[in-house]
C-alpha cells in the first residue's frame, strides 16, 4: 500500500466516523473540522509517569494527542492514542450505543474545568477502573477493552 493510499484511507475513515458519530448525538461529540480532517496519526507523547497510579497504566503528562479537542475526554480504540477516537464532553452512564463499548485501549483527559474523568468497567458508573486527572492520559488501559461508562469528578 502506498503512502498516498494510506493517507486517503485514513482521511476517508475519519470522515465516515465523524459522519456516523454526528448522527448518534448524546454525550458523544466530534472534533472540530480542522482536527477531524487531520490525516496524521496522533503523536506518541514522551511523557513522564505521574505519581498517581490506578488499575490502569500510570497516567502520563504531555501534550494532548492530535485531534483531541479541548474540553473533551478522548477515548481510542488502540493503545497510544491510535485508531478510532471517541470524544466525550458529558457524563455517560453507558457507552453501549458506540463501538468503543468494551473496546477501549487508551484515553486522554483534555477537559477545561480542572476535573478528572473516571473510567468505569460497568454501565451506570459501576466498577471504577481509575480516575484520570486533567491534562493526562493512559497510553494503555489495564484492563484493556473494558470501558463502559465515564464520569467527570475530582481525582
Amino acid at each position: 500500500m502506498t503512502a498516498l493510499t494510506t493517507l486517503t484511507t485514513r482521511v476517508s475513515t475519519r470522515a465516515a466516523l465523524i459522519s456516523g458519530a454526528a448522527l448518534l448525538g448524546g454525550g458523544l461529540a466530534v472534533a472540530p473540522a480542522a482536527g477531524a480532517a487531520s490525516p496524521q496519526a496522533p503523536a506518541h507523547p514522551s511523557a513522564q509517569t505521574s505519581a498517581k497510579t490506578s488499575a490502569l497504566a500510570g497516567a502520563e503528562r504531555a501534550a494532548a494527542p492530535a485531534g483531541c479537542p479541548r474540553e473533551y475526554y478522548c477515548v481510542y480504540l488502540h493503545a497510544s492514542y491510535r485508531g478510532e477516537d471517541y470524544f466525550f464532553k458529558d457524563d455517560n452512564p453507558s457507552w453501549k450505543r458506540w463501538a468503543i463499548f468494551n473496546n477501549d485501549s487508551s484515553s486522554w483527559n483534555n477537559g477545561a474545568t480542572g476535573l478528572g474523568v473516571a473510567l468505569y468497567g460497568e454501565e451506570n458508573y459501576g466498577r471504577k477502573l481509575g480516575c484520570l486527572p486533567r491534562g493526562q492520559g493512559w497510553t494503555q488501559h489495564r484492563p484493556n477493552d473494558d470501558g463502559e461508562s465515564n464520569k467527570w469528578m475530582r481525582c
